[in-house]
């Protein structure tokens, strides 16, 4: 019996079949050519794939917002260490609402920008 794809064409033929889709149909079909079993099979396939994917996707996230977030607190430090260093004179020209308001949103919007590149780069 030659194997067929779904709609009955021949899998080995050049021109209507797939030696990829052949290939795995013996591999995890164990050379099972119904078409109900090649749905099962591809079926199963692609949601395997969809599962890695997703993994990889969270995995991919979750260090981008774990990076984003550390360089976030060195950059909190090292602005406290600066404001801690500037002088009566320098600090009487900020009120100190101000000062944290411009601090916060700063630092916060230069986070997401970092965790989004880390996000998109890898």
């Amino acid at each position: 019996m030659k194997p067929k794809n779904i709609t009955g064409m021949d899998i080995n033929d050049p021109v209507t079949g797939s030696k990829m889709a052949f290939r795995l149909i013996e591999i995890f079909g164990g050379g099972d050519y119904s078409r109900m079993h090649m749905i099962i099979v591809f079926g199963a396939l692609m949601l395997l794939i969809t599962l890695i994917g997703g993994t990889f996707g969270v995995t991919c996230a979750a260090t981008a917002s774990t990076g984003a977030q550390g360089f976030g607190r060195d950059l909190r430090i090292d602005c406290y260490k600066r404001v801690m260093s500037l002088s009566i004179e320098q600090t009487d020209e900020f009120t100190t609402g101000s000062l944290v308001t411009r601090m916060t949103n700063d630092i916060t919007q230069v986070m997401d920008f970092i965790e989004q590149f880390v996000g998109i780069a890898t």
